[in-house]
């Protein structure tokens, strides 16, 4: 079944009835809707915003083990966050998902003890047998230095390394997302819900419209609710009772410049003050660092990021990086994100809370998931459906997910595809970004090109980008706002030095032709996203408006 458009659905929602409704785009619930729909369940997924557009586009960008729960003793949990990780490097997205080293250095005034670690990455290597993904190792002073010639040199004692994986965070729930679409299934962003009652043995879901101001109704068999740190919100409008106990945890990155921050590895760097690790991590276009994690009980629409996080991260990097002299003009971009966490005691820090999921489920067909991370969407999805199954009268179909047919895993041989977009005209550095980028998707974007060649013109060369790419995000990615392009669709917000503002009138118009815009839609998306590049503006505004002197660093 082909994806509806937003009318079509609205149209095809007055007489259908789904067997699943899934509320929350981002990777829970784009994981439980794809699990979901390879069993041949008819879903449709439901967010209130643009997929991705919580945590799920500002986590720290790893597809990891957990090597920092084994000093929990969560051994378990390291197991199955490792074989997730691998299914994905390996088979489920290969494209996306790149094994990359994580370097942890240690100085003569760490913390945790080298030989600590060095257990540590031993236990890790068990834990995450059969893995072909990499061992441990341990670096000499000398290698380190080598390696990281910005690293403080000075009481400097070697590295432990082991392997992990990196993945655009954002872009990975869009591929699981479209093979939502391909597997049947209808996806709906902008689509707030706004209340759910049950009538006559099927779940009603009043939905409104937040693009076109609409309102309707659609009714399903069973109702899952995966709205993150919104869930138990999602509860009280279907008047339900039994609200998870959660905390927030609020996580701040912060992006840099390759050039003042110049690495090959991902960095896991002892905060002195905590014994926490901030990790950084190199991208083709510049360096992410983070995170804070700390518990919020704010307005979770209201997030921002604060002084105290930004002067946290920027005297970590001053410690290790002493010559670097990294201030707030240096940075990039900044991201805020809130995370659910199941539990935890008052007193207990935020990084200490649990990452663990936690499923609820009622015998007149409605599911609750919240908790998890990044990682493991897979195994939280297959899990929930698993209960689901066994509580709620549903024949259970089983699991196709670990060796699901679908373009996601589809075997992409992406030096074929480079050899295509070079055929269509392109330069060879961008037919290979563009072939790894789409992977087994990077044909539709060919039929774009071999429709009108001239959209091959750059939009913008940090990070590269072509004209044919809009038309692929808005066709098949559910891109509807010039945010959703500049901030999840692409990474020009994080790692372009003026945000994309250079090309903001550009960009506007040519999305504003393709969707038939008026000028008063144009007007207020431009003003939108600058609201929102005001509200993750970094934290050094005076209260007139103006700059005030650059934040002092906090010694470590």
């Amino acid at each position: 079944m082909e994806q509806l458009k937003r009318k079509q659905l609205r149209d095809r929602c007055r007489s259908d009835v789904f067997d699943i409704i899934i509320v929350g785009g981002g990777i829970s619930g784009a994981g439980i809707a794809r699990e979901a729909a390879s069993r041949g369940y008819s879903i449709l997924l439901l967010e209130r915003k643009d997929f991705a557009s919580g945590a799920s586009s500002r986590s720290g960008k790893l597809i990891h083990g957990g090597f920092r729960y084994l000093k929990h003793m969560r051994f378990r949990w390291v197991h199955i966050s490792c074989r997730e990780r691998d299914l994905l490097c390996q088979k489920l997205a290969p494209g996306l998902v790149f094994p990359i080293k994580f370097v942890l250095p240690f100085f003569r005034n760490s913390r945790t003890p080298k030989w600590i670690m060095r257990v540590g990455t031993f236990l890790y290597s068990l834990l995450q047998w059969p893995s072909r993904l990499g061992g441990c190792e341990v670096w000499s002073k000398h290698r380190l230095g080598r390696e990281f010639p910005q690293l403080a040199k000075e009481n400097n004692k070697g590295a432990v390394v082991f392997s992990d994986c990196l993945t655009n965070d954002a872009r990975l729930t869009l591929e699981v997302i479209k093979t939502v679409s391909y597997l049947g299934g209808q996806v709906c962003n902008y689509s707030e819900v706004k209340a759910i009652q049950k009538h006559d043995n099927l779940w009603e879901f009043l939905v409104y419209d937040n693009l076109e101001g609409l309102t309707w109704t659609v009714r399903s068999r069973v109702a899952i609710n995966s709205a993150g740190p919104w869930v138990n919100e999602i509860l009280k409008r279907a008047d339900r009772s039994d609200l998870f106990q959660l905390k927030h945890s609020k996580g701040v990155h912060l992006a840099f410049s390759s050039s003042r921050i110049n690495i090959r590895d991902t960095l896991a760097l002892e905060v002195p003050q905590d014994g926490r690790f901030v990790y950084l991590i190199p991208f083709p276009s510049g360096v992410w660092v983070g995170t804070t994690d700390n518990f919020y009980e704010g307005d979770l629409d209201a997030v921002r990021v604060v002084r105290e996080d930004v002067d946290y991260l920027l005297g970590v990097l001053n410690h290790y990086f002493p010559d670097a002299h990294l201030g707030i003009e240096d940075i990039l971009s900044a991201e805020v994100g809130i995370r659910p966490l199941i539990g935890g005691e008052l007193d207990e820090a935020s990084s200490q809370a649990s990452r663990d999921w936690e499923v609820k489920v009622s015998d007149d067909g409605f599911l609750s998931v919240t908790g998890g991370k990044l990682t493991t969407f897979r195994a939280m999805a297959v899990e929930a459906l698993t209960i689901l199954g066994k509580t709620f009268p549903m024949k259970l179909k089983p699991s196709r997910t670990y060796h699901s047919l679908s373009p996601l895993i589809f075997a992409f041989d992406q030096k074929v595809g480079q050899k295509e977009f070079e055929r269509l005209g392109l330069e060879s550095e961008m037919a290979q970004v563009l072939s790894q980028r789409y992977g087994a998707f990077a044909s539709k974007l060919m039929r774009i090109l071999e429709k009108d060649a001239s959209k091959k013109e750059r939009l913008i060369d940090t990070p590269c980008h072509i004209l044919a790419e809009l038309d692929y995000f808005m066709l098949y990615e559910h891109a509807e706002t010039l945010s959703d392009i500049l901030m999840r669709r692409t990474q020009i917000y994080m790692f372009s030095q003026d945000h994309g503002l250079s090309i903001l009138d550009r960009l506007g118009q040519y999305v504003a032709n393709f969707k038939n815009w008026d000028d008063a839609r144009l007007s207020a998306e431009t003003k939108a996203y600058r609201q929102e590049l005001e509200r993750l503006s970094i934290p050094c505004l005076g209260q007139g408006g103006g700059l005030e002197e650059t934040a002092q660093l906090v010694p470590p």
